[in-house]
């Protein structure tokens, strides 16, 4: 329902777009055609392009439904004749003027309706739980003076007159509560009914095709007829682009796809457009001039008499006043909006153009547009860690051979066209070598049975042998490898001797052997003084290996071992 207050709005409107067409000789409707948009993080830039015929004299024309959140000072407008013989037009003037739009009032009339309703069910529940509150509290100081035990210090008259309030004061809170309670189940019945109904009437609203509420005029002076090639370029906001990837794993070779999420929210489809996606800010405006960069030793004689930590502590006072404070700080919808781009790249920034007859949509849907397909040699690797899961990590090695930095985004995996999970590519930089997590290979199996231990009495010493005894088995029809990495005990300690019996020959690079022709007392020693091992081993199919770990850890017979 249109208000008085808006027809008068809308009617001024009118009488305004009537009154400043009346100023020229002629004005002209054109219809204009959006053919490029580069897309950036945070906003776009939109290049309109339409022709108008006119003739000599004061012309104006006319720019009807256009984007509300143009941004001023991005404004940018060229005209040339289509027959070069004409004489020049000269441009005066343009002027952006609000265009009536009685779906955008409605909407907001209904949305503050809908936050009035919404702020009266906080406010209930608030008064709810601030009820509670005090109610839990008063119980808590109640059974903390039932417990006091005897001999307590004597409280004093404020403190006995404080309790005997709060406990006069309960019954009145629990009966508030029981009202609230009460006045809030009548509250959600009105509730639900009149947000469903407002909600409706919104739902209806976004129906109807009307989104845009601006228009602009371009002024002219004309001296000969003819048709006007008119170019108009301005950013709006509420658009952003964002990267999506997808790694599939086929066979020996990995796919790893580019994408792009781009989304606006102008009201205003683009359909059929150049589009690109850029990874730097628009620049309007020349650089700022540098001013020359002087440094200066701080002089202070006070200060010499104070203490190192009194002039940090005011130092950083300083710095503090100088910086201020800060500010505290689904794919479902997607749908394939072009093929893929071609890039441009200038160091760490990049455009890249998608192509014509992209279509995103003004309501903020969501379009897929394909950046770049790169192909891989499979780099795969298996990882486990028995000590902590049986579970089989796999890896995917890839390096970045692009001329473009890859940004940082949601990454979906597939095996086999087999969606595995969701992960994130990080920030990966030009010729940087990258290691996904691609999930967990279910075609290995590992076992690790309970460890054995073996307890003797040397003297005044205990001696404890343990074995771990690991099986690791693949399901796959061909030969693969998988990497272990185990850990076993170590100390710093004097008084704890640790004598490793057997280790696994793949752990060579971590371990120091015996000598072939070394006596019987050789010893099996670390290279890695934290005790962590790790080796290679390939498993041949349905072919299950099994593999031991023995180490005797010796100690004082009255002491107790922690960690062990």
């Amino acid at each position: 329902m249109i208000t008085p207050k808006q027809i008068f709005k809308l009617s001024a409107v009118a009488i305004s777009m009537l009154t400043s067409n009346m100023l020229f000789a002629q004005a002209f409707y054109a219809d204009s055609k959006i053919t490029n948009v580069t897309v950036y993080s945070d906003q776009a830039v939109v290049t309109r392009q339409m022709t108008v015929k006119v003739e000599p004299g004061q012309s104006q024309v006319i720019l009807k439904n256009l984007p509300i959140d143009i941004k001023g000072d991005s404004f940018q407008i060229s005209q040339s004749f289509k027959n070069p013989a004409t004489k020049p037009v000269r441009f005066i003037d343009y002027q952006f003027k609000e265009q009536p739009n009685e779906k955008n009032l409605e909407l907001i009339e209904l949305s503050n309706q809908l936050q009035t309703l919404e702020k009266s069910y906080v406010e209930h529940a608030n008064k709810i739980e601030l009820l509670e509150q005090k109610i839990n509290f008063i119980k808590e100081v109640i059974e903390t003076a039932k417990l006091t035990p005897a001999g307590t210090p004597r409280i004093t008259r404020e403190e006995i007159e404080l309790f005997k309030q709060m406990t006069d004061e309960l019954p009145q809170l629990q009966l508030a509560l029981f009202d609230a309670n009460k006045a809030l189940d009548t509250f959600k019945i009105d509730y639900n009914i009149q947000a469903a109904n407002i909600k409706k009437q919104m739902d209806a609203l976004e129906q109807q095709d009307t989104k845009l509420s601006q228009y602009l005029t371009l002024d002219y002076d004309v001296k000969e007829p003819g048709e006007l090639d008119i170019k108009v370029i301005y950013a709006v906001n509420h658009a952003s682009w964002q990267p999506i990837y997808e790694l599939r794993l086929n066979e020996n070779q990995l796919d790893l796809r580019y994408q792009a999420v781009v989304q606006q929210f102008t009201g205003e489809d683009w359909n059929k457009v150049n589009l690109a996606l850029s990874t730097t800010p628009p620049m309007f405006e020349a650089p700022s001039e540098l001013y020359p960069w002087h440094l200066s030793l701080y002089k202070n004689n006070s200060r010499m008499k104070t203490s190192a930590s009194a002039v940090a502590s005011e130092a950083y006072e300083e710095q503090a006043q100088f910086i201020g404070v800060a500010a505290p700080v689904s794919e479902d919808v997607l749908y394939d909006a072009a093929p893929a781009s071609t890039v441009s790249s200038q160091g760490v920034n990049a455009l890249f153009n998608i192509g014509e007859a992209v279509t995103v949509q003004g309501d903020y849907t969501p379009g897929k547009v394909l950046i770049q397909e790169t192909h891989f040699d499979a780099g795969i690797t298996r990882e486990v860690t028995p000590n902590y899961s049986p579970s089989v990590s796999l890896f995917a090695n890839i390096e970045n051979k692009t001329e473009y930095p890859w940004l940082a985004g949601n990454l979906n995996i597939f095996i086999e066209d087999e969606f595995i999970s969701k992960s994130m590519l990080p920030k990966t930089q030009v010729n940087e070598d990258l290691k996904l997590f691609l999930g967990e290979d279910q075609n290995i199996i590992v076992k690790q049975v309970q460890p054995e231990r073996f307890n003797e009495t040397s003297w005044s010493n205990q001696i404890t042998t343990e074995t771990r005894k690991t099986t690791l088995q693949s399901l796959h029809s061909i030969p693969v490898s998988v990497i272990v990495n185990q850990q076993v005990p170590v100390t710093t300690d004097e008084k704890i001797k640790i004598e490793y019996t057997l280790i696994p020959e793949w752990l060579k690079p971590f371990v120091e052997f015996p000598a072939e022709q070394a006596d019987a007392k050789s010893e099996i020693t670390l290279k890695d003084s934290q005790g962590i091992l790790k080796g290679e081993i390939e498993l041949q199919p349905k072919t299950p290996v099994t593999y031991e770990l023995k180490y005797k850890v010796t100690y004082p017979e009255k002491e107790a071992v922690i960690g062990f």
